[in-house]
């Protein structure tokens, strides 16, 4: 299922921090540009289909605008909890994760009437990263709940922006 439309707001300027996980800024935009003005026009040739635009208004009250709300930035636990209460009350999906680094969260609410079916009954599986090497094949160590050492091997090579 894809969305007919995304409003995108962030009112944060661009700085040089951004530019390692924004792949749709440019230095030219640091510090001059707001995020959502930064990138709105090369999400949208991702998918002629979809309308692609910048949220100017007030946020919590255009939450009622949506079908779902993706949050992808932390933010204070008061604010959240009433993107939260409004999403819930206007029955709207709200998901809220981020990536700090190795480490990284996702929250999600459908709501009471959304129920998640396990399709074959694994229990979920937790790790620990005990090692990466600096080499050129990198080599992850991950220590399982049940200590048993297990390793996996990427590789990576070097990311070019264009």
């Amino acid at each position: 299922m894809v969305p007919n439309s995304v409003s995108l707001y962030d009112k944060n300027l661009i700085t040089h921090y951004n530019l390692g996980s924004g792949f749709y800024f440019s230095e030219n935009q640091i510090n001059n540009t707001k995020r959502d003005e930064g990138c709105v026009h090369k999400i949208a040739k991702l998918n002629s289909n979809v309308n692609v635009n910048i949220l100017n208004g007030d946020l919590l009250s255009s939450i009622g605008l949506y079908n779902v709300i993706i949050i992808t930035e932390i933010i204070n636990f008061e604010l959240l909890n009433k993107i939260n209460e409004i999403c819930r009350i206007n029955k709207i999906g709200l998901i809220y994760g981020t990536l700090l680094g190795l480490i990284s969260f996702i929250f999600v609410d459908f709501g009471d009437e959304f129920i998640i079916k396990n399709l074959n009954g694994e229990k979920p599986k937790k790790f620990y990263i005990k090692n990466i090497s600096k080499s050129k094949i990198c080599i992850i160590s991950i220590d399982s709940l049940s200590n048993k050492a297990i390793i996996k091997k990427w590789r990576f090579s070097e990311n070019k922006r264009n």
